[in-house]
C-alpha cells in the first residue's frame, strides 16, 4: 500500500513521465507544441483564453490515468498516480483540484470492497481538512455502506455539517438492504429531527421499510409529508406509495392513488396487481390486467407470473393451470417462474398429462436448462406416481444439488417405495452430499411405513451426531411416530422425555403408539400431562385418545372424552371421531350404543364405519344388525375390498350363501380385486415379501411350520372361529391358502367328504380296507389305486372350494400341488394339457419309429448288419425315455396324484438330462466308449441324484424348476453353438428347434392362470413342442443321412 506524502520538490519529469502511459506521454507533446506555437503567435495576435499551467496540464493527464486505472481494478497502479497528483496539486495555486481523484478512489474502494485502502483514503481527506466537504461526505456514507459498516456511515451522515439529503438516503438504503428497516425508519425520523428535508430519493426507500415492518401508520405519516412537501410529483414515489399500502393491506388507498395517477408505467400496474394477489383478491387482479390490456399496455411476464402464483398460493391449482394458458397465448414464451409454477399446480392435481405438455414447452423454450426447472419437473413426476421419469429428468441433470436429491428420494419415500428410496440415500451420500432435514423428514417416516427398524435407528444415531438438528421439533416428532407405530413404544417414550419442547404432534405421536399397544391408562395420563403443561390438543390428538380407549375397552372414559370434545375444548366431533365411538361400543359388545351414535351422528357413515359395525356383529353374533350394516355398506359401493371381505365373512358365518353371491357378484361388476396379504420376512441381509399362498420362497416351509403354531395358539385363545377364519378384534382374517387347502386334504382322507360333496371310494377301515364289495376289491393293488383315486378327488375338490371362497373375497388363483384349478371333464383334470401330452407322444413315437425304419431299411448297413450311424444307440435311448416323459404327463395332468406327480417330474427330469448329455456328446462328436463315459457320468450322477431327492427327501417344485431351466438352456445354447459353425446340411433345422424351444421355453418360466379353466401357460408349451418335436425327429434322420454318406464315401475312397 502506498503512503500518501509529498514528493521533493525538483523531481525529475523523466521519473514522473514513467507513471504515464506512451500515447499519453505523446499527447502531452503534441499538447506542449501547440501551447507553444499558440504562444509564439501570441506575440504577434494577442488572445483573450488564458493558457493553462504545466502543473494543471499535468494533473489533467494523471486524472485521466487514474481514471483508466480504477475503471480496471488496478487500485495499486491508481494510488500510485495519486501520489504524483498531489506533489503537483500543491505545488500549483489550486488545491481544489485533489478532490476529484479522492472522489474516484472512494468510488474504486467500495465496487472493490476494499477496507485498509479506503480507511487511509479517509484519514488523508481528514489530514487535508476536506471530511466536511459536500463532494466527498456522500462518497464516504456510500464507502462504508458498500461495507456493511452501517454504524460507520450512519455516523459520518450524523456528524456532517452537510444538510443535504443524498447521505441520508445513502444510508437509509443500506439499512433496507441488510433487512434492517426498523433501523431504516430510525434513521429517517433522526434525519427529520436535524431539519433536513427528504426528497424524491428518500420517500421510495422509506415506503419500502414501512411496507417491509406493516407499519401503515408510519406509512400514511410519510404519505402527508409527501403530499404537503415542496417535491415535484414523482411517478416513482407513488409507486412506492402503492406498493406500501398493498403490503400493509391496505388495498383500498393503493387502488385511490392508483386511479388519480395522472401518468402510469408498468410497474404501477404490476404493483397494483401485486397488491391485489397478496390480499388474494384474484379477480380484481385479473379484471385489472385485462383493463391494462384494453389501454394498449403491454405487461410483462412478471404480471401474469404474479397472478398465476396467486392462484397456487390461494390453493386454486386448476385456476392456476387456466391462468397460464392463458398466459402462453399472451406472451412470447414462459420464463422458468412460469413453469415453475405450472409444474408445481399439476402436482397437487397430479395431472401428469398436463405436466408432460409444460415439460414439452420447457423443452423448447430452453428452460429445461435451469435446475429449478428440473426440480420441479421431478416433484411433478414423483406425486404423479411417474416415478421413472423423476428419476429420468434427475439423472440428467448434471451438478445436482442437495434440493435435486430430496426431491427424487421424497419422490420415492412417499409411495413406500422403500429400496429405491434407500439407494438414492446411500447414493446422495456417497456424492458427498450431507442430509438436511428435508432428506430425513422424508426417510425416517418411511421406515415407519415400511417397518424398517434398523434403518431407523440409523437415522436416529445420524440425527443425534448433528447438532443442527437439535432444535428441529419435527424431525424429532417422526422419530416418536416412527418408534411407536413400529411397537418400540419405551424407546418412543426415551426419545420423548428427551425433548427439552414438545409440541401437539409430539403429544399425540406417542398416545397413538400407547394406544396400539392397548395401554389406554397410560395414553389418558399422558393426555393429561399434555393438558396440564398447556400444549392444547387438536382433532387429530382425539382421534388417538379415542382410538386408545377402544382398544384398551375403556368405554367411561372414551364418552368422556368425547363429550369433553365440544363442551371443554370447543371442537366439533367429525366423522373419524364418530367412527371411533362406533369401535369402542363395538368392542365392549355395546352394538345398540354403537347403532345409537350411526343413526344420530350428524354427518353420513363412511364404509369404514359400517365395517367397523359388521366386524363387531361378527364377533358378538348380532346377525340382524350385521345384516342391516352389510346392506347399508353395500349401497355405498366401496373401493376397498377389504370390505366387502368382511361382508363376505359374516355372511358365510351365518349361512347366508345367496348374499354371499351378490357381494361376489357387486365385486365382479364393481372391478374390486382383494390383493393377497403381504408380510416381509427378514431373510439374511434383505427383507423379503411374502404374499399368502405364496410358494417360491426358500423358506415357505419355515414360515407355514410358523404359521401353524400361530394358528394353534390362537385356537387355543379363543381366535379361531371356524375352519379358514381367524378373528383378529377389527375384521375377520383369512388364513393363508396353502393351510387352508391342507387341512381340508386331511379331513377328506378322514371322512371321505369336501363340504357337502362325498366320496363312496374314500369309504376305508382303519386297516385301509375298504368296507363294502367283493373279494378283488379287497386286493392290495385295487385297494392302494382306490386310495390314489381317492387322494385325487381330495386334492381337485379341496382346491376348488378353496379358490371359489378366494374368487369371493377377491383374491387371485394359486397353484396348489403345482397345478392351476382346472376345470374337470370327465373327471380329467387338465383336458387340454392331456390331449396335447398324448399327441407329443404319437409324435416321438412317429419319429422313432421312422427313425428306426430309417437306419435299418433304407440306409446302406455294414457286413455284420450295423449301421453306419456312431450315434443311434443314444438316439433309441432318447425316443424311449421321451416316450416315457409324455406318458407320465399325461396320466399326471389327468389325476392329481401324489406318486403320479413324482413319476412325471422324474421322467421329465431324466429326458432333460439326457438331452444335455446327447447334445454334448453330438456337438464334440464323441464316439469313442470310454469318452462317452466320462462324459456321461458326472451328469447322469448328478441327474439321478436330483431324482431321488424330489422322490425321497422334498418335492420342491420351485428347486426343480431352477434345475430344469438350467439344463434346458445349456443345451439350447450347445446346439446353438454348433448350428452356427457345422456345415450340416440341416443345421436350419437346428436352428428352428433353438429358438422355438427357447420361445416355448419362456411359457413355462413365466407361467400364468388357465383362461377359463382350461388353457394355461403349460398347455400352451406343450402345443407348442409338437412341431418343434416333428421338427427334431426331421433332423435326427438327416443327420443320420449326413454321417452314414459320410461315413460310406469314406470307405468308398478307401476302397
Amino acid at each position: 500500500m502506498p503512503q500518501f506524502s509529498f514528493l521533493p520538490r525538483g523531481l525529475p519529469i523523466s521519473q514522473i513521465e514513467k507513471c504515464i502511459p506512451k500515447k499519453w506521454r505523446q499527447a502531452i507533446v503534441v499538447q506542449y507544441d501547440q501551447q507553444k506555437s499558440n504562444l509564439n503567435a501570441s506575440e504577434t495576435t494577442p488572445t483573450p483564453t488564458p493558457c493553462k499551467s504545466s502543473d494543471e496540464l499535468m494533473i489533467d493527464q494523471l486524472l485521466t490515468s487514474l481514471k483508466e486505472f480504477t475503471s480496471q481494478g488496478h487500485l495499486g497502479k491508481a494510488f500510485r498516480v495519486f501520489s504524483h497528483i498531489q506533489h503537483h496539486v500543491f505545488s500549483s495555486s489550486c488545491c481544489n483540484l485533489i478532490l476529484q481523484p479522492i472522489s474516484f478512489l472512494l468510488i474504486a474502494c467500495a465496487d472493490l470492497k476494499s477496507l485498509p485502502e479506503g480507511g487511509q483514503l479517509h484519514a488523508q481527506i481528514i489530514n487535508l481538512g476536506f471530511d466536511q466537504h459536500p463532494l466527498l461526505i456522500p462518497k464516504l456514507v456510500t464507502f462504508y455502506s458498500s461495507l456493511n459498516l452501517l454504524s460507520d456511515a450512519h455516523a459520518l451522515a450524523k456528524c456532517s455539517r452537510f444538510l443535504h439529503p443524498l447521505s441520508w438516503n445513502v444510508v437509509i438504503s443500506a439499512y433496507i438492504r441488510n433487512r434492517q428497516c426498523g433501523q431504516a425508519l430510525d434513521t429517517y425520523k433522526q434525519m427529520l429531527s436535524l431539519g433536513i428535508r427528504p426528497d424524491n430519493y428518500t420517500y421510495p426507500s422509506v415506503l419500502k421499510a414501512c411496507g417491509e415492518q406493516l407499519d401503515l401508520a408510519f406509512g400514511r405519516e410519510v404519505h402527508r409529508s409527501i403530499d404537503t412537501s415542496t417535491c415535484e410529483w414523482c411517478l416513482y414515489v407513488q409507486n412506492a406509495l402503492i406498493a406500501m399500502y398493498g403490503k400493509c393491506g391496505d388495498v383500498k388507498a393503493a387502488r385511490e392513488l392508483f386511479d388519480k395517477m395522472p401518468e402510469r408505467d408498468p410497474i404501477s400496474w404490476n404493483t397494483m396487481v401485486f397488491a391485489y394477489v397478496s390480499k388474494g383478491m384474484l379477480d380484481e387482479a385479473c379484471e385489472l390486467s385485462e383493463s391494462s390490456q384494453e389501454k394498449g399496455i403491454e405487461l410483462n411476464i412478471i404480471t401474469w407470473n404474479t397472478i398465476a402464483g396467486g392462484f397456487l398460493q390461494a390453493k386454486n391449482f386448476e385456476g392456476a393451470l387456466k391462468f397460464i394458458s392463458q398466459t402462453r397465448d399472451k406472451v412470447i414464451h414462459l420464463d422458468y417462474v412460469s413453469l415453475i409454477i405450472g409444474l408445481n399446480a399439476c402436482s397437487h392435481v397430479r395431472t401428469v398429462k398436463l405436466g408432460k405438455e409444460i415439460h414439452a414447452t420447457a423443452i423448447r423454450s430452453g428452460g429445461d436448462e435451469y435446475d429449478n426447472v428440473k426440480n420441479a419437473l421431478i416433484t411433478m413426476y414423483s406425486r404423479c406416481e411417474d416415478l421413472k421419469h423423476a428419476y429420468q429428468v434427475f439423472s440428467l441433470i448434471e451438478n445436482k444439488s442437495l434440493i435435486s436429491w430430496n426431491s427424487v428420494i421424497s419422490g420415492f419415500a412417499n409411495w413406500d417405495k422403500s429400496k429405491e428410496a434407500t439407494f438414492l440415500f446411500r447414493e446422495m451420500l456417497k456424492s458427498w452430499f450431507e442430509p438436511n432435514y428435508v432428506t430425513l423428514a422424508s426417510m425416517v417416516p418411511l421406515c415407519a411405513r415400511v417397518v424398517n427398524l434398523q434403518h431407523g435407528k440409523e437415522l436416529h444415531c445420524f440425527i443425534i451426531r448433528r447438532e443442527g438438528f437439535k432444535e428441529y421439533l419435527p424431525l424429532w416428532n417422526s422419530l416418536v411416530d416412527m418408534y411407536a407405530r413400529l411397537g418400540k413404544i419405551l424407546e418412543a417414550r426415551r426419545v420423548f422425555n428427551l425433548l427439552s419442547k414438545k409440541d401437539t404432534i409430539t403429544y399425540t405421536s406417542l398416545i397413538g403408539g400407547y394406544g396400539m399397544q392397548g395401554k389406554g391408562e397410560l395414553a389418558l395420563e399422558l393426555f393429561e400431562e399434555m393438558k396440564a403443561s398447556g400444549v392444547k390438543p387438536d382433532h387429530i390428538t382425539m382421534v388417538a385418545v379415542l382410538s386408545a380407549c377402544s382398544h384398551s375397552g375403556l368405554v367411561p372414559q372414551g364418552q368422556r372424552v368425547f363429550e369433553e370434545m365440544s363442551n371443554v375444548y370447543n371442537m366439533t366431533p367429525r366423522l373419524e371421531h364418530y367412527a371411533c365411538m362406533v369401535d369402542l361400543f363395538g368392542r365392549a359388545g355395546l352394538l345398540k350404543k354403537a347403532e345409537e351414535i350411526i343413526q344420530r351422528m350428524p354427518c353420513q357413515p363412511s364404509a369404514a364405519m359400517w365395517a367397523t359395525l359388521i366386524g363387531a356383529c361378527h364377533n358378538h353374533g348380532n346377525k340382524e344388525l350385521g345384516k342391516w350394516a352389510a346392506k347399508k355398506m353395500l349401497e355405498t359401493k366401496p373401493e376397498n375390498s377389504g370390505y366387502y371381505v368382511s361382508v363376505a365373512n359374516m355372511y358365510g358365518a351365518a349361512g347366508c350363501w345367496n348374499m354371499l353371491a351378490e357381494v361376489r357378484t357387486s365385486m365382479r361388476d364393481l372391478g374390486v380385486r382383494k390383493d393377497p396379504g403381504c408380510a416381509w420376512v427378514d431373510v439374511g441381509n434383505s427383507d423379503q415379501p411374502f404374499l399368502a399362498g405364496d410358494a417360491s420362497m426358500e423358506v415357505t416351509n419355515e414360515i407355514y411350520v410358523s404359521l401353524d403354531g400361530l394358528i394353534e395358539h390362537m385356537k387355543d385363545a379363543g381366535n379361531f372361529l371356524s375352519d379358514g377364519f381367524v378373528a383378529d378384534g377389527d375384521v375377520v382374517v383369512y388364513i393363508p391358502y396353502m393351510m387352508h387347502a391342507r387341512s381340508c386334504v386331511e379331513q377328506c382322507r378322514a371322512n371321505g367328504c369336501v363340504g357337502e360333496k362325498c366320496f363312496p371310494h374314500c369309504k376305508f377301515s382303519s386297516d385301509s380296507a375298504s368296507f363294502h364289495g367283493p373279494w378283488y376289491k379287497q386286493a392290495s393293488l385295487y385297494l392302494w389305486w382306490k386310495q390314489l383315486d381317492c387322494q385325487s378327488d381330495c386334492y381337485y375338490y379341496c382346491m376348488v372350494d378353496t379358490e371359489t371362497e378366494r374368487e369371493v373375497l377377491g383374491y387371485d388363483p394359486v397353484k396348489c400341488h403345482g397345478k392351476w384349478p382346472f376345470k374337470r371333464v370327465f373327471r380329467i383334470q387338465e383336458l387340454v394339457s392331456v390331449a396335447l401330452s398324448a399327441l407329443n407322444l404319437a409324435v416321438h413315437f412317429h419319429g422313432w419309429l421312422s427313425f428306426l425304419k430309417l437306419l435299418y431299411w433304407q440306409l446302406p448297413l455294414k457286413p455284420n448288419r450295423r449301421t453306419y450311424y456312431e450315434y443311434m444307440t443314444l438316439w433309441h435311448v432318447y425316443g424311449l425315455l421321451s416316450i416315457n416323459s409324455w406318458f407320465w404327463s399325461a396320466v399326471f395332468h389327468s389325476r392329481d396324484v401324489d406318486v403320479m406327480e413324482k413319476l412325471d417330474y422324474s421322467s421329465a427330469v431324466a429326458i432333460l438330462g439326457y438331452s444335455l448329455i446327447v447334445a454334448v456328446m453330438r456337438t464334440f462328436n464323441v464316439r469313442d466308449e470310454a469318452a462317452r463315459v466320462m462324459v456321461a457320468a458326472p451328469l447322469a450322477a448328478f441327474i439321478t441324484t436330483h431324482i431321488l431327492y424330489l422322490n425321497f427327501y422334498k418335492l420342491d417344485y420351485g428347486w426343480n424348476m431352477q434345475v430344469c431351466v438350467v439344463m434346458a438352456v445349456a443345451q439350447l445354447l450347445i446346439w446353438a453353438i454348433w448350428a452356427g459353425t457345422t456345415r450340416h446340411s440341416s443345421h436350419w433345422k437346428l436352428w428352428l428347434v433353438v429358438v422355438g424351444g427357447g420361445m416355448a421355453m419362456l411359457l413355462e418360466v413365466y407361467d400364468f392362470p388357465p383362461y377359463q379353466g382350461f388353457v394355461d401357460a403349460h398347455a400352451l408349451w406343450h402345443a407348442a413342442t409338437i412341431p418343434l418335436t416333428y421338427i427334431w425327429w426331421s433332423f435326427i434322420k438327416d443327420d443320420a443321412v449326413y454321417r452314414t454318406s459320410d461315413l460310406t464315401k469314406k470307405k468308398d475312397k478307401k476302397c
